[in-house]
């Protein structure tokens, strides 16, 4: 850990803002939302584990919090869902809620793409992807 302020708040490995109490490691986030160990899990909105304002932190259930990751594998779009498919020269768009995959269509520009992603998800009321820029720390 890489102590960041006065007060004794660290920067964890995995990016987020810990302090100790009582000889125990607490997450920032899970302090300001007064949280217990085995309640849901905290979602910052916009990526940036150092951003723990009120408005970019949401109590969610642990499968939704996964579905804000970014993929560990390289991306060929900077939206979520999207790939190129190669064959059709085209981009491509694909949905997963519930381990259920459904393919939303190909379009010839990638913002095409992730409106009509969002706009599946407005129809079907599931939280749509989040920006992928972190502008914290």
């Amino acid at each position: 850990m890489r102590i960041i302020s006065k007060e004794g708040l660290c920067m964890a490995k995995t990016g987020c803002i810990v302090y100790r109490e009582d000889g125990k490691v607490v997450q920032l986030h899970r302090m300001l939302l007064v949280l217990q160990k085995g309640d849901k899990v905290v979602d910052h909105v916009n990526r940036c584990r150092t951003n723990n304002g009120r408005i970019n932190l949401r109590l969610v259930p642990y499968s939704q919090n996964n579905k804000n990751k970014m993929s560990k594998r390289q991306k060929s779009s900077s939206y979520q869902g999207v790939t190129w498919h190669a064959l059709r020269q085209k981009w491509a768009v694909r949905i997963t809620i519930n381990y259920a995959s459904k393919h939303l269509g190909l379009f010839m520009h990638e913002i095409d793409v992730a409106k009509a992603y969002n706009h599946y998800c407005e129809q079907h009321l599931v939280l749509p992807p989040l920006p992928l820029a972190c502008t914290c720390i």
